[in-house]
């Protein structure tokens, strides 16, 4: 059978000297490992052929025209003599500065070859013996037709190589015709160990990118025995006194991985990317890349397995058995699908006959991977999230095997909801009662699954919103799938299905998630999808549901009043009177919340505005500028009781937040005003006209709508007592007669009853059981009054009414009940007898009522009976 032997084409994408970069030095993307060498049973060091290292230059004229660079050969390796011609013999190079040479004594490295596009030898001489070390072939696409190049020759994709230069000339291409000829020199770092190559370099064009292909046919060997790891060459400028290196950046890069095993396991380029899965998920699931390099030729007479294991919980699927098309790499005739099976364990297991045709040779290798199915690992016993690792064992010829490879993470099903905000604002402000919201140009809902597959195809996902926010119908909601890592499968939702407005849409998972998880988001960039009309402030949330598997609640925004309008002061105001309306102040929320447009404030039909008089309007932004324009009065709305202010400057994220304040504002009110009269209605519009429909938050200016308290009308029909003022003993408070009563003459009385039933009356100066009105034939108003409680009883209610007329009013006060109580005098104290025990030092206990107030009485009587 044949033997395979992998040389990776590393292409190290160096950055040069004139390009100020640094070098960037890179394995091939698919994580392979490179050639390895066995060694660990080896009683002769063998070689092994490296990888091929690339140096491309960045941009059409970064080298130096010409100039030198440096090849260092690592200490845990030897250069093998790869011999060819026919008439040199290959072997070992032994590692001393007397076979190689010195730092200060180096020794010459020559082109031996034929000419033409044949190739050619780099070789050093030791006595009668050349050693050749790399391959280099003759460039026939320039005018010298002699000069050489590194790597495999002049044809097609390999003209721009750059030449191999002399090394006493470095601007003359060098020729083959001749081995005497230097064209670089060669030594041993007998401190290091390491062996050290440096040639000359000639730039071929100024007008595209040349590259230099090294080791080419290069050979090393281990320097001993059990020796493992990553062996890398090291690139640099080359250091000839008074002349030019070619200008590259020092770099490295692995060309051999040494091992101690009859195998070497990679996986994955990067252990980061592997598949994540589904733990418990009844469904196989992927698996990441795993490559075993074979190392050693196994004996044809030994039967022999190779094992793969999972760990977590993870077993591999029984489908991981039978699809060829996830293993390549090795032929059929080496492995066939049916020498693949998984064991009752739940491990893929890999049989190897005791036949010539069947075994494995040196640097033999597959691969396992998901390519073309994800039916690789059964996932149905993760019960927790971590990293899933493949180990590698063996018997027979592969009894030594022993290694591990990251393969999977296993993610607990269920989805992430985030908010993303790719502002500098954070949360956006939305405005309660309005229509048309959006969230910000860079914000928008994530939703994304925890493991693939987490999301059920055609299972449902509701999207509910909180705070009597809905849906709004005229505009979509924009959700889209989203493959931004580690999102990056192919999950489809559906789409904003445009319903009734509603607190809540649904959608369907269309496609589920497969070998990655999927995500979507929602609202990203939509336009007026957010119906705030019956929506309260506070926190804006939406929250997931459903029978695909999305739960979860997110915050999505602030909802907050668009305006705060209050009435700076709440008066009591008399039915019939001509009054001055307390001060009134709407405050923004925020900067820029009202917008031009009218504000109208609608108030009471019992009220009737003095147009005469123009209230003064002020808007102070939050910096302290008051402003007598940004926000004016306008006009008067008899008919439907409306006072129409216009808000002409919006307010601006340099000066803050509007504070208005309204006053000066006089009105009538009718006698029939009731105490239901007190409130007025705050709303916008989009001109001085009323309309019930479009009286709102959503118009105009845009304020918060809200009905406002700005004063306390009295009864026509109830009198009224104001709140009592206390100084000691002395009452103070205003008293007002029914609304229908004021301006009639009468009698105003104070008095209360005794427990025996009789009336006592304050007169002015003292309490009196001779019916005696407090204010005697007046004109009926609102009046202040003053008493005196001092000797009454606790608990006692005071009163005051008033009468018509001058004749039987106490008599008709009561009769008509046109009387309110007033007062209340405090409770008494309680008394509690209490008994002492006549024995000395007893206890006493009596119960009390906490509220009450208590003086204790202790009387004592001596021996004598004295007390």
């Amino acid at each position: 059978m044949n033997k395979k032997s992998i040389i990776l084409s590393l292409a190290l994408a160096m950055f040069f000297a004139f390009a100020l970069c640094g070098s960037s030095f890179a394995a091939s993307s698919d994580g392979l490992i490179g050639p390895v060498k066995y060694n660990n049973t080896d009683t002769t060091l063998t070689a092994t052929a490296i990888s091929s290292v690339k140096i491309t230059e960045i941009g059409n004229d970064s080298y130096a025209t010409d100039g030198y660079l440096t090849l260092t050969i690592p200490s845990e390796v030897a250069l093998y003599n790869i011999g060819t011609p026919s008439n040199w013999s290959g072997g070992s190079i032994t590692r001393s500065t007397t076979y190689l040479g010195s730092s200060t004594s180096k020794k010459s490295l020559y082109v031996y070859g034929t000419g033409g596009t044949n190739r050619n030898i780099l070789f050093f001489r030791y006595g009668n013996s050349q050693y050749g070390i790399m391959n280099v072939f003759t460039s026939g696409a320039y005018s010298t037709a002699q000069a050489l190049c590194f790597g495999t020759g002049a044809s097609t994709g390999y003209s721009l190589l750059a030449d191999i230069s002399d090394w006493s000339t470095v601007a003359t291409p060098s020729d083959a015709s001749t081995s005497t000829e230097a064209v670089g020199t060669i030594y041993f770092n007998d401190t290091t160990s390491e062996t050290v190559i440096e040639l000359g370099v000639k730039e071929v064009s100024t007008t595209s990118a040349d590259f230099i292909l090294l080791a080419s046919g290069m050979q090393l060997k281990p320097a001993a025995l059990d020796t493992t790891g990553d062996v890398s060459l090291a690139m640099a400028n080359g250091n000839v006194a008074g002349t030019a290196p070619i200008g590259i950046t020092a770099g490295s890069e692995k060309v051999l991985v040494l091992v101690t095993q009859p195998g070497s396991l990679s996986g994955t380029a990067s252990t980061s990317t592997v598949p994540q899965i589904n733990a418990g998920a009844v469904a196989a699931q992927p698996i990441g890349k795993i490559k075993l390099t074979l190392v050693g030729d196994a004996a044809a007479s030994t039967a022999s397995t190779i094992v793969f294991t999972l760990d977590g919980g993870a077993k591999f699927h029984t489908d991981a058995g039978t699809p060829g098309v996830s293993r390549t790499g090795v032929p059929t005739a080496q492995v066939a699908d049916a020498d693949f099976s998984v064991n009752s364990s739940g491990a893929l297991v890999l049989t190897i006959p005791a036949a010539d045709s069947q075994h494995f040779d040196d640097t033999d290798t597959f691969t396992i991977s998901s390519a073309g199915t994800s039916d690789f690992i059964n996932a149905d016993s993760i019960t927790a999230a971590g990293d899933i690792n493949a180990t590698v064992t063996g018997t027979g010829a592969y009894a030594a095997l022993s290694q591990s490879v990251k393969v999977a993470t296993a993610a607990l099903p269920g989805t992430a909801i985030s908010f993303v905000d790719n502002t500098t604002t954070g949360l956006t402000s939305l405005y309660a009662g309005r229509k048309g919201h959006e969230l910000g140009t860079d914000e928008y809902v994530l939703v994304g699954e925890n493991a693939p597959t987490s999301l059920l195809g055609g299972g449902s996902i509701t999207m509910a919103l909180s705070s009597g926010a809905k849906f709004q119908t005229s505009s979509t909601v924009d959700i889209s799938a989203y493959t931004t890592t580690p999102y990056a499968s192919g999950l489809v939702v559906g789409t904003d299905p445009s319903a009734a407005a509603s607190t809540s849409i649904s959608i369907s998972v269309s496609t589920p998630s497969s070998g990655n998880r999927g995500a979507f988001k929602v609202g990203k960039n939509s336009s007026d999808w957010l119906d705030l009309s019956n929506a309260t402030a506070g926190p804006l949330q939406m929250t997931l549901s459903g029978t695909a598997g999305a739960s979860g609640t997110v915050t999505i925004a602030t909802v907050i009043n668009a305006t705060t309008t209050t009435a700076l002061s709440t008066p009591t105001i008399v039915p019939g009177t001509t009054v001055t309306l307390p001060d009134l102040q709407i405050v923004e929320g925020k900067y820029g919340a009202l917008e031009t447009g009218f504000i109208g404030l609608k108030i009471p039909s019992s009220f009737s505005i003095d147009t005469t008089v123009t209230p003064t309007v002020t808007a102070t932004d939050a910096a302290g500028t008051a402003s007598t324009t940004a926000v004016t009065h306008d006009s008067w709305d008899s008919t439907d009781k409306v006072i129409w202010f216009q808000v002409n400057t919006a307010s601006t994220s340099t000066g803050g937040l509007y504070t208005v304040v309204i006053s000066g504002l006089k009105a009538t009110v009718t006698s029939t005003a009731s105490t239901s009269d007190t409130t007025f209605v705050v709303g916008g519009a989009t001109s001085a006209s009323y309309s019930s429909s479009t009286f709102n938050s959503n118009t105009g200016a845009k304020p918060t709508s809200e009905t406002v308290t700005f004063c306390s009308i009295v009864s026509a029909t109830v009198p009224f007592a104001g709140t009592p003022v206390v100084s000691g003993t002395v009452i103070t408070q205003t008293f007002i007669p029914a609304g229908n009563d004021i301006g009639k003459v009468g009698d105003v009385y104070v008095w209360y009853s005794t427990s025996a039933g009789s009336a006592m009356y304050y007169a002015g100066s003292a309490w009196s059981a001779t019916e005696t009105p407090y204010s005697a034939g007046n004109s009926l108003a609102t009046l202040s009054v003053v008493y005196d409680v001092s000797g009454l009883p606790g608990s006692q209610k005071v009163y005051i009414g008033y009468g018509i007329g001058s004749l039987n009013t106490a008599s008709q006060m009561n009769s008509n009940a046109t009387f309110v109580l007033a007062y209340t005098t405090a409770a008494a104290p309680a008394i509690v007898p209490v008994v002492i025990p006549a024995t000395a030092g007893a206890a006493v206990t009596a119960t009390i009522n906490t509220t009450d107030t208590y003086t204790l009485n202790l009387a004592t009587t001596n021996a004598a009976g004295a007390t």
